[in-house]
C-alpha cells in the first residue's frame, strides 16, 4: 500500500509497441486535468524522470537538482479503468491487456505534467536520466553504472508481474514507454543508455542507501510491505520476499527460497504459481490489500459486524463522483442505500479468490481498502479501553454492541499483523545467518511502513518492539524507514540531475 500519491493500493503495433493513430485520448476520456500552477523548475536546471508503476496507481516524477522529494502526479488504475473500460470493451480487449492502448495516454499524460513545470516551451535537452521503478521481476540487459555495487537494468530488460492493473510478463516496459514519450516529444535526444528498468525494491533500496550516506552500513536490506511485498538486499543475494517466503500451515513453519529455489514457484512466463491450500505467499498474508481480505473474511460468520463496518466507512468516505464530477443530486443516493452498496462490495471482497489477486488494483474502490486498514493500523486507544469488556470476552459484543466488537477485533488484527510480518522478517533473518551474511538493518518500508510514521514515538515504538519480539532480532536491527515511497525510488534520478548540473558548473 503505497499517503499522498502513493496511498491506498493502482490495434495494431508500428514496430515500437504503441498503437499508432489510436483514437484513446486524455481529452476524450475526460481525466480530470491537473489544476493549472505556476511553473516551478529553472530552464536553466537539468531534471530527472520517474514512472513508479505499482499496484494502485501509476506515478509521474520529476527530480530537479537540490530537491530529493521530487514533484509528483498519480493516475490510479482504477480510474484509466473506469474511463477506458467502454472503449476497449467495444474492441474486444480486456483492461489488464490494454498495454498498447494505454502507453500513448500514460506518456501524454506525464509530458502535460512535466510541461506545466516550467515557464514557456518545456526544456526537453535538459533531461538527463529516464527511470521506470515497477513492482514486479525485472531480468536481462544489465547496465554497469558507477558507484552502484550491483548491476541495473536497461531499456530492453523484460518484466513480469501481476500486481499491478496491467499484466505484464516479460513486457519491456522501458523500450514501450520511452518510445511512446518520443512520439509525444519529437524533440526528445535522450540516449537509451539513459534509461533504466528497475525493480521498486531495488530502486528503494538504492534510495536508502543514497540517503544514509556515509551512515549506510556495510549489508543493507529493504523490506517493502505495500499493495505487495518486496525486497532487496545490498549483496543482491535476496529479493523477491513476498514470493520467496511461504508460510507454511500444516507443516507449522515459514519456508524461505534460497538462490535458485525461486524458480520452484515460477511458471514459464515468470508468473508464479498457486501453492497448495495449506501454503501461503508471504505477500498474501502481510501485503495491504491482503491485510485488508483476511479482516473481512473473519467478520464473514459476523454479519452484526460487517454492518458496523459499512456504517461506519459510509460515514467516513465521502460518495465516489462520476468522472471527476459530483452526481447530480437525483443521482446521489440514500444513506442507507450506500450502506448497501457498501456492504455489498465488502462481502464482494471477503470472497476473493487467490486467482483473482490483481481484481482489487482495477475494480476494487481503493477507499474502502483505506477504510479498513486505517481502522486496523491507526487504532483510537481511548476507544479501544472502552470498547474492552472487563470480563475480556469479545463474542458477546458481536449482537449487543457491534461497534465496539468491530474497535476490538481491528485492534486484534493489527496485533496479528505484527505476529506475522515479524515472523517472516525472523525467518529471512535467521536464512541469511545460515549463509554467513547477517544484515546489519533492515529497513521496513511501503505503504505501512509509512502508516508507522504517523504514530506518536511511543506507539511507533511499540510496533517497532512487537515486530522484533516476534522476528527475535537483535536491538537496533530492523527500523522504518524515514523516506517517502518517492523520494526512496526516485533516488537515482536525483543523483542523475545532481551530477549533471555539477558537470556543467565545471564545464563553465
Amino acid at each position: 500500500m503505497t499517503s499522498g500519491p502513493s496511498a491506498t493500493f493502482f490495434g495494431s503495433g508500428n514496430g515500437t509497441g504503441v498503437v499508432a493513430g489510436s483514437s484513446l485520448d486524455l481529452a476524450e476520456l475526460k481525466i480530470p486535468a491537473r489544476p493549472q500552477s505556476r511553473p516551478r523548475l529553472s530552464r536553466e536546471d537539468p531534471f530527472g524522470l520517474t514512472v513508479i508503476i505499482g499496484g494502485t496507481n501509476v506515478r509521474f516524477c520529476i527530480s530537479p537538482p537540490g530537491r530529493p522529494e521530487p514533484l509528483v502526479f498519480a493516475v490510479s488504475w482504477q480510474e484509466l479503468s473506469g474511463k477506458l473500460s467502454p472503449r476497449l470493451a467495444a474492441r474486444g480487449v480486456d483492461f489488464s491487456n490494454s498495454h498498447d492502448f494505454l502507453y500513448p495516454i500514460l506518456a501524454k499524460r506525464f509530458i502535460r505534467f512535466l510541461s506545466k513545470q516550467f515557464d514557456g516551451p518545456l526544456p526537453i535537452e535538459n533531461l538527463c536520466s529516464l527511470n521506470f521503478s515497477i513492482a514486479g521481476r525485472v531480468c536481462g540487459d544489465e547496465r554497469h553504472l558507477p558507484g552502484l555495487t550491483r548491476p541495473v537494468h536497461g531499456i530492453d530488460a523484460e518484466v513480469s508481474t501481476t500486481n499491478t492493473g496491467l499484466n505484464f510478463s516479460q513486457s519491456r516496459i522501458g523500450r514501450d514507454l520511452f518510445n511512446a514519450m518520443r512520439l509525444q516529444v519529437p524533440s526528445m535526444r535522450l540516449v537509451a543508455e539513459r534509461v533504466l528498468v528497475v525493480n521498486d525494491a531495488r530502486a528503494g533500496l538504492e534510495g536508502e542507501i543514497i540517503h544514509l550516506g556515509a551512515e549506510a552500513p556495510p549489508l543493507v536490506e529493504l523490506l517493502i510491505d505495500g499493495t505487495g511485498l518486496g525486497g532487496d538486499s545490498s549483496d543482491g543475494e535476496f529479493n523477491e520476499d513476498g514470493h520467496r517466503i511461504i508460510k507454511d500451515y500444516r507443516a507449522k513453519k515459514t519456508i524461505v527460497l534460497r538462490g535458485d529455489q525461486i524458480k520452484e514457484v515460477l511458471n514459464p512466463d515468470g508468473t508464479y504459481k498457486d501453492l497448495p491450500e495449506h501454503q501461503t505467499y508471504a505477500e498474501n498474508l502481510v501485503a495491504g490489500p491482503w491485510v485488508a481480505i483476511r479482516f473481512l473474511k473473519s467478520l464473514q460468520e459476523k454479519p452484526s459486524v460487517m454492518d458496523a463496518l459499512a456504517r461506519r466507512i459510509a460515514a467516513k468516505s465521502p460518495p465516489p463522483k462520476d468522472g471527476g464530477q459530483e452526481k447530480e443530486p437525483e443521482d446521489r443516493k440514500s444513506e442507507p442505500e450506500r450502506i448497501g452498496e457498501i456492504l455489498g462490495e465488502l462481502y464482494q471482497l471477503a470472497d476473493l479468490q487467490h486467482k483473482d489477486r490483481t481484481r482489487w488494483a482495477v475494480n476494487t474502490k481503493s477507499f474502502l481498502l483505506r477504510e479498513i486498514n486505517e481502522l486496523i493500523f491507526q487504532p483510537n486507544h481511548r476507544d479501544n479501553r472502552r470498547a474492552m469488556p472487563c470480563n475480556f470476552q469479545i463474542d458477546p459484543l458481536e449482537h449487543r454492541d457491534p461497534d465496539k466488537a468491530l474497535v476490538l477485533l481491528a485492534w486484534g488484527r493489527q496485533k496479528s499483523f505484527f505476529k506475522d510480518l515479524g515472523e517472516i522478517i525472523g525467518a529471512k533473518y535467521e536464512a541469511r545467518m545460515a549463509t554467513g551474511k547477517k544484515p546489519d538493518k533492515i529497513i521496513l518500508a511501503g505503504g505501512l511502513g509509512e502508516m508507522f510514521n504517523r504514530y506518536s514515538p511511543e506507539d511507533r515504538q511499540d510496533a517497532l518492539d512487537l515486530i522484533v519480539e516476534h522476528a527475535n532480532l537483535p536491538p537496533g536491527v530492523l527500523d522504518f524507514s524515514r523516506l517517502s515511497p518517492e523520494a526512496r525510488e526516485c533516488a537515482l534520478a536525483y543523483v542523475a540531475a545532481e551530477e549533471a548540473k555539477k558537470l556543467r558548473e565545471s564545464k563553465s
